[in-house]
């Protein structure tokens, strides 16, 4: 019912393991926590394969309460922390993926990116077609 609302649609697809990797420290900065150097970034972008962005930043933000960030020097966050708030949260399904990848290759800018006919006009047959009926002077 929302999406009737708006008349363009943006699919971002899930981050991959490279941009997990960065998002994470980001968005405990966006917070106010900081993860320490010798956290395991590597595990924790395994672990969130199929989680999109928006996913993440609502483990963060759940997870950093005000107590929590006051308590980040003391006790700094770890894995099984993290888990715990981010087992509340159904990753995208690979069908659900798919899907959306599919919706996303029929849209006209994408099939522009693909070399396809520019958004918003029509082909090179439908121009022929219109000036069949028009007489050459």
């Amino acid at each position: 019912a929302f999406m009737s609302f708006w008349t363009r649609h943006i699919f971002m697809p899930p981050p991959d393991y490279a941009s997990r990797r960065i998002i994470w420290p980001g968005l405990f900065e966006r917070y106010g926590g900081k993860l320490p150097y010798e956290f395991d970034l590597s595990t924790l972008a395994h672990i969130t394969e199929g989680y999109t962005s928006g996913h993440l930043d609502l483990v963060v933000h759940s997870m950093l309460t005000k107590r929590r960030i006051q308590r980040l020097k003391a006790e700094p966050p770890d894995i099984p922390e993290i888990l715990q708030w981010l087992c509340k949260i159904e990753p995208m399904s690979k069908e659900q993926d798919e899907q959306l990848r599919k919706w996303m290759d029929k849209t006209p800018a994408l099939a522009f990116v693909k070399g396809g006919a520019k958004p918003g006009t029509a082909s090179k047959k439908d121009k022929k077609g219109d000036k069949k009926g028009k007489k050459k002077k």
